[in-house]
């Protein structure tokens, strides 16, 4: 006999989140830096409205809405600032 097939416990919005929020950090001092960390903050905030969503799950999709509000803070305080010295 063998054991039928675990199902994978790992939330997919989550860990997108999670990624998004990763790559919005570096990104923010490019111009198209902007898209990231929005996107990170939505797929976070739909992860954690998942019925069965675990611990570790609601862990990443924390980190990706933190990591997508710090990269988009930057963003626009970088292209904030260019835009009051151009002017």
């Amino acid at each position: 006999m063998s054991a039928p097939p675990r199902q994978s416990t790992r939330n997919g919005l989550a860990i997108a989140a999670f990624v998004f929020g990763l790559i919005a950090l570096p990104l923010a001092i490019f111009p198209f830096g902007m898209f990231p960390g929005p996107i990170a903050i939505v797929l976070g905030l739909l992860a954690r409205r998942s019925p069965n969503l675990g611990v570790g799950n609601l862990r990443f999709a924390r980190a990706g809405i933190l990591f997508g509000v710090v990269g988009s803070i930057i963003w626009l305080v970088i292209y904030g600032l260019l835009a009051i010295i151009a002017s």
